[in-house]
């Protein structure tokens, strides 16, 4: 009981829940722009880098466990999410990309969502002799 206790409450697994909720509410907002025809508001834009910050710290706390690193499909897919929606935001700012935002952050919240329901095996250790050339 203690074990699934712990494994619910670590900080990656609060900060994905929070990314989930955070891209959740984007994206309700952003349809709701779209289909109002009205460009997305600053709140949005502060919306997404808040979920892009929070979706950061949970791939940073699900991939660096430890001695290891977890590899695992979904938290690749979640990286590669991550970063398209970065070059995203910083596209956002010169022009309205409501629709692709739209999408990949339904993406963004999918993988993370993912990542959270199958967590995957720690896969490559860090510790370990390292060849020296003399």
């Amino acid at each position: 009981m203690e074990t699934t206790q712990q494994s619910l409450l670590d900080t990656a697994s609060i900060s994905g829940m929070f990314t989930v909720f955070l891209y959740g509410l984007l994206l309700i907002l952003l349809f709701f722009a779209l289909r109002s025809g009205r460009p997305s508001t600053g709140s949005v834009n502060i919306l997404a880098v808040t979920a892009a910050a929070c979706q950061g710290f949970f791939l940073y706390s699900s991939i660096d466990v430890a001695d290891s690193q977890n590899l695992s499909l979904f938290n690749m897919l979640g990286m590669t999410n991550w970063l398209a929606f970065l070059v995203l935001l910083i596209n956002g700012l010169k022009r309205d990309v409501t629709l692709m935002t739209l999408i990949i952050s339904s993406f963004a919240l999918l993988s993370t969502l993912f990542a959270l329901l199958f967590p995957g095996e720690n896969n490559l250790q860090l510790s370990g002799q390292w060849a020296s050339r003399a």
